[in-house]
């Protein structure tokens, strides 16, 4: 109803501060998913690589099963939850509406989603709008470059020219596509700002959720990870400086918040997408802009997405990843040195000593030793 007191060059969007917290389309909020989705992936997978002695066919299927074990189920239940059961909860003016728009194309791209290819097909954007569950085009982008993330580690681990052609080949992903995005950007006059009118929505259209126009901040992450552990190879000791602890105490404060809830943030990105929709279907009035009713409802909204996530985490997410614990991330035996498996050991004449069965009894503490 006030659209002034909201968009530039009068409104609450002009001042430079104002964007990160208005920046309705997440273009700032995903590319700083990205980076620490390939930070986590790869640092994690180069500490791996240390006790890894697998063959390659061996672990390198197991990596990306455990990625689609670890994300895939909620994202289903989350999918089909949107899809078959938010809409018979849902009562106002636009819930037909939006719910049937929503929807839509689900019937054709749930397997889509299944297979984390979401963002290029069908290849047309065209063809693939109005999306089904739109937000998770992030997860098909992510898991797409994931793809990439065992292979350069490999090549890192192996160190010499291999490791040089690990971090070409990430920096090439970098170049190119940074390249790519400013030569179609100058071309078409695109613009990432949601508020730039037609060159806003033509960057939707061309960049937004393809994976070419997203990877630098994936990539970066890649890089940002085999920096930060070459740190801790080369100089594990070292420590920030004095001077920058002010600084930190922000950063302390924010990650406490992050080891409360940050247990089901994937859950939380998930099924906020539904909150949302459920609220705007709900809505029995044109939205007037107030600071603080936009506080009121941000707050409100993300308790309800907090909630939601809790069942989700609770029902699905927790249950997998503890699967997924039992019976992909059991520990390999080490072939070197004496050890053949479990406790079993070699002696010098070449034979095998396994360890002598020991039963304890309940009441054994209570035997007389004489």
């Amino acid at each position: 109803m006030n659209p002034e007191a909201l968009l530039p060059p009068t409104g609450i969007l002009a001042h430079w501060w104002a964007m990160p917290l208005f920046n309705f389309s997440g273009t700032l909020c995903v590319d700083t998913f990205l980076f620490m989705s390939a930070f986590l992936a790869t640092f994690l997978l180069l500490k791996k690589m240390e006790k890894e002695t697998r063959p390659l066919k061996r672990w390198l299927p197991h990596a990306y099963l455990s990625r689609f074990v670890r994300i895939t189920p909620a994202y289903m239940f989350a999918l089909f939850f949107n899809w078959k059961m938010a809409p018979l909860f849902s009562f106002g003016p636009l819930s037909k509406s939006l719910w049937a728009n929503n929807s839509i194309k689900c019937p054709e791209q749930w397997w889509r989603h299944l297979l984390f290819i979401n963002t290029v097909s069908p290849w047309r954007q065209s063809e693939r709008n109005p999306q089904c569950f739109g937000h998770t085009w992030y997860l098909g982008d992510d898991m797409m470059y994931f793809m990439t993330v065992p292979w350069l580690v490999l090549l890192y681990s192996q160190g010499g020219s291999k490791k040089k052609l690990s971090i070409i080949l990430a920096l090439s992903v970098v170049l190119g596509c940074m390249a790519y995005n400013g030569v179609m950007a100058k071309i078409n006059n695109w613009s990432p700002n949601t508020w730039d009118g037609n060159a806003g929505a033509r960057y939707q259209v061309g960049s937004f959720e393809v994976p070419w126009g997203r990877a630098p901040s994936y990539f970066i992450g890649i890089l940002t990870a085999y920096i930060w552990y070459e740190k801790k190879q080369h100089f594990p000791t070292y420590k920030v400086g004095a001077g920058v602890w002010t600084g930190i105490v922000g950063a302390v404060l924010a990650l406490l918040l992050a080891i409360i809830l940050g247990h089901r943030s994937c859950s939380f990105y998930l099924v906020h997408y539904t909150v949302l929709n459920f609220y705007m279907a709900s809505l029995t009035g044109r939205i007037r802009w107030d600071f603080f009713e936009f506080v009121v409802t941000y707050l409100g909204l993300t308790m309800f997405s907090h909630c939601l996530a809790l069942f989700v985490a609770l029902l699905v997410e927790k249950p997998a990843i503890k699967l997924q614990k039992l019976y992909l991330d059991k520990p390999t035996a080490k072939m070197g040195g004496n050890n053949i498996g479990g406790n079993e050991k070699i002696v010098a004449d070449g034979s095998i000593i396994k360890p002598s069965r020991v039963i304890e009894l309940p009441n054994a503490k209570y035997l007389d030793k004489n």
